[in-house]
């Protein structure tokens, strides 16, 4: 009884008090510090021939951002291109593809994609229940560069690193 007085004394006092638990809510409710002043410009890094081949791609969801890899085998990638633009085109044909969102992150990486095909080119991979993807698509793979599409609300924050044979997108959830 004392403690509920002493809490009800302190908010009327306009006193904070440590964040407290509360039962059944998600870690999405809580107010997380995020460090995510990564821009919206384009991202680029080129370099020399590609060694590897886009093997895999996989999404993730973390506190603050969501979290795109693709997996490029033993080798990084040469080179990179990463920016929001209007409209997710093939990547070899004259042809718009639809991707959900009103951002669309265009991702470019040179790198052969001949032995990687996604189940679903339109769900490359499903980020269902994601707070910032809204869709990954496929925009095919073309003379040694292989191009994907993440739908976003808008355009919001993000970063690219590569190493150890990955290339990491990161969007922030604001």
């Amino acid at each position: 009884m004392l403690r509920r007085v002493a809490v009800l004394f302190a908010a009327l006092a306009g006193v904070a008090l440590a964040p407290v638990a509360v039962a059944g809510a998600s870690p999405a409710d809580a107010d997380v510090a995020c460090d995510t002043n990564w821009g919206t410009g384009d991202r680029d890094l080129w370099g020399g021939a590609a060694e590897g081949a886009l093997t895999g791609v996989q999404a993730g969801r973390h506190e603050c951002f969501d979290r795109l890899v693709l997996d490029l085998g033993a080798a990084d990638a040469a080179g990179f291109h990463v920016g929001y633009r209007d409209e997710l085109g093939h990547i070899a044909k004259d042809q718009v593809l639809p991707l959900r969102g009103d951002g669309t992150l265009v991702v470019l990486v040179d790198v052969p994609g001949q032995g990687y095909q996604p189940v679903n080119p339109v769900e490359v991979v499903d980020v269902t229940g994601y707070r910032t993807f809204q869709q990954v698509r496929w925009a095919g793979s073309f003379e040694g560069q292989v191009k994907l599409g993440i739908g976003t609300p808008t355009e919001l924050p993000f970063r690219v690193t590569s190493g150890d044979g990955k290339l990491v997108v990161d969007v922030a959830h604001s």
